[in-house]
C-alpha cells in the first residue's frame, strides 16, 4: 500500500492498518504530535481504531519545546 507521509510517498506493509501501527513503526510518541489524515485532525484517543488506506495523506506535526 502507498500513502503520502508528510509530503513523501512511502510504501507500507498491507498488514499496517491503523494510525497507531504507523506511529509504532516510526517510534513516534503520540503524546508529542498532532496527526492529520486526509485533511482532518485525528483525535489521539482514536489512533488505534483509525484505519490507514491506500492513497491516504498523513501529516504528522511534532511539538518542540523552547523558551
Amino acid at each position: 500500500m502507498k500513502i503520502r507521509l508528510n509530503g513523501e510517498e512511502v510504501s507500507l506493509n498491507e498488514n499496517l492498518i491503523t494510525v497507531q501501527a504507523l506511529l509504532d513503526i516510526y517510534a513516534i510518541d503520540k503524546r508529542k504530535i498532532a496527526l492529520e489524515k486526509n485533511g482532518e485532525i485525528v483525535l489521539r484517543k482514536t489512533y488505534e481504531e483509525t484505519n490507514i488506506n491506500d492513497g491516504d495523506n498523513i501529516e504528522i506535526i511534532h511539538f518542540i519545546g523552547g523558551g
